[in-house]
């Protein structure tokens, strides 16, 4: 079991390849830009995506999502229910302020709701809802590997913003008391800058004290 962190576009978000050598099998979670750069992995490597895991519907997020379902068509798309409208709305994604072409996602995705499984890689996924940042924000918890994929719900010392449209400050303060009962044992692959551990986090991370 292999991950690649590819940190992608002008707002350096992360996007994680999390593969098997010799399956020749995929995930992506967050094509947030550089389509190239994403595919340029995955062929190098002779890879197939099988699914695409979005942990909220911003741009720099989901821009290469277009592409990168285009070359692989079978992969099956997954966000939460309550981000899906983001796909749908340049305004909500923030597309219509920061691209040229506003971004809108039509194609056929799976919503899915707090602690949804998912099977994929044969690997147990569980969708954890932690809205605040947008109304569907969540973390992906690959069970077997015991990691957390937390997109902007969390960062090594910080948490994501709440003032974009349908953030909530008051949902960030309930996600946040949710994140402290969390098995402190995850690592953590947040959605920016560098890896950590709910352990670490709830000895640094001033928003958790």
């Amino acid at each position: 079991i292999m991950l690649k962190k590819l940190t992608v576009g002008s707002f350096q978000s992360n996007c994680y390849i999390y593969y098997y050598l010799d399956s020749k099998k995929a995930l992506v979670i967050d094509p947030g830009d550089e389509l190239s750069k994403i595919e340029r992995f995955l062929k190098q490597h002779e890879l197939e995506v099988e699914a695409i895991f979005l942990t909220h519907g911003h741009i720099d997020h989901i821009s290469a999502l277009h592409g990168l379902h285009m070359h692989y068509p079978n992969a099956k798309v997954y966000i939460h229910e309550e981000d899906y409208p983001f796909l749908l709305d340049a305004r909500l994604n923030l597309s219509g302020s920061m691209l040229q072409v506003p971004f809108i996602y039509k194609d056929e995705v799976i919503k899915l709701k707090d602690q949804d499984c998912i099977c994929a890689l044969d690997q147990k996924i569980v969708c954890l809802h932690f809205p605040g940042h947008t109304p569907g924000s969540c973390m992906y918890a690959f069970e077997e590997e015991h990691c957390l994929f937390s997109g902007d719900v969390l960062f090594a010392g910080s948490i994501g913003r709440y003032d974009l449209p349908l953030g909530s400050h008051a949902d960030t303060k309930e996600s946040l008391l949710k994140i402290k009962s969390l098995d402190a044992t995850y690592k953590l692959y947040p959605g920016h800058n560098e890896a950590s551990s709910i352990e670490q986090e709830l000895k640094t991370n001033p928003f958790l004290r």
